[in-house]
């Protein structure tokens, strides 16, 4: 069985759903976790034998990406942190020793049963599994640990000279980098399939109050996951499909449920595995996706402004270039 490493680099306040998160990492026990925060270990209940928590400052995990650079990189913020994730097989070797391959993984999602998805002959297979930043998965080897430092031709993809010393995000752990990257040298990476009929990732976006799907316009009714002792499936109608994980991008919830084994995972809550789908009405459906959307504009907007990325933006749309400073 191939030994997998998955870490993941969080600051700040930890999500209040962190401990469904911790939970469904505990029943993947024979994959290795590590939460690299500047939240104290003490401060997080319950916890994981194959989950170490190592407590790090945005600072420290600076100082380990300078390293491996010989120009100054410029990492002002958390969120500037995914565009470093590609990074991290360098950057945390002594962590990732001994492991066939290492990956990086969000906290706003629950795991699924990942060994039931990633087969041996998958693992034998590919070299990079997936390539979304939510989940990745490479192969710890020099080949696949230095992908990033590689230059495309004028245009086909970020230059990580140039991204490193911008502080704007350039999704360089995406489509603007590494999977561009990889496509190009056409390593073996396998992309699980995605969507409803697929079933097997669910990437749900936070734009309307139902869960929706970022890759697939299908529609179900009243689509629901429910965790169940390891298993994570995806609900709707009779319809009951086993998923890898499920990702909640920047969706608030309430937790009204105890039981981290067994529960539910409607659009605003974590509940009782006993309880219904939530009656909600047009109207207040209307209302969550009006409030979301004006709040959603305003800080993007906000955000835009003040780190200047609406002129940075123009300017690499009008030259259509990815080019190093």
């Amino acid at each position: 069985m191939k030994k997998i490493c998955i870490c993941s680099v969080y600051m700040g306040k930890l999500p209040n759903t962190i401990d469904f998160w911790i939970n469904s990492i505990r029943n993947n026990s024979s994959i290795d976790f590590i939460l690299f925060t500047d939240v104290s270990a003490k401060n997080i209940r319950g916890g994981a034998n194959n989950l170490k928590i190592i407590y790090m400052t945005l600072d420290n995990i600076r100082e380990r990406l300078q390293q491996l650079f010989d120009f100054p990189i410029v990492l002002d913020a958390p969120y500037k942190l995914c565009d470093y994730k590609p990074v991290y097989g360098n950057a945390f070797k002594d962590y990732f020793e001994g492991y066939d391959f290492w990956g990086y993984a969000d906290l706003d999602l629950v795991f699924g049963d990942l060994r039931y998805f990633l087969t041996e002959d998958i693992l034998n297979k590919y070299d990079k599994i997936y390539n979304q930043g939510h989940l990745s998965l490479y192969r710890n080897c020099k080949l696949m640990n230095d992908l990033y430092l590689r230059v495309l031709p004028q245009g086909k993809a970020f230059d990580y000279r140039f991204v490193f010393r911008t502080k704007h995000p350039c999704f360089f752990d995406e489509h603007c980098g590494m999977e561009r990257i990889i496509k190009y040298d056409k390593e073996k990476m396998y992309i699980w399939p995605m969507g409803i009929q697929k079933g097997v990732l669910a990437d749900i976006p936070p734009f309307t109050y139902d869960f929706t799907f970022c890759y697939d316009n299908k529609k179900l009714e009243d689509i629901f996951f429910e965790y169940d002792k390891g298993k994570l499936y995806l609900c709707s109608g009779t319809n009951r499909i086993p998923t890898v994980y499920a990702h909640f991008a920047k969706r608030k919830f309430s937790i009204n449920t105890d039981d981290v084994n067994h529960f539910k995972i409607f659009p605003n809550q974590y509940a009782n595995y006993t309880d219904k789908y939530p009656e909600i009405s047009l109207e207040e459906k209307k209302n969550y996706e009006k409030w979301f959307s004006g709040n959603f504009r305003k800080m993007k907007v906000k955000r835009a402004f003040r780190l200047g990325i609406i002129k940075y933006l123009e300017k690499v749309i009008r030259k259509r270039k990815f080019l190093p400073l």
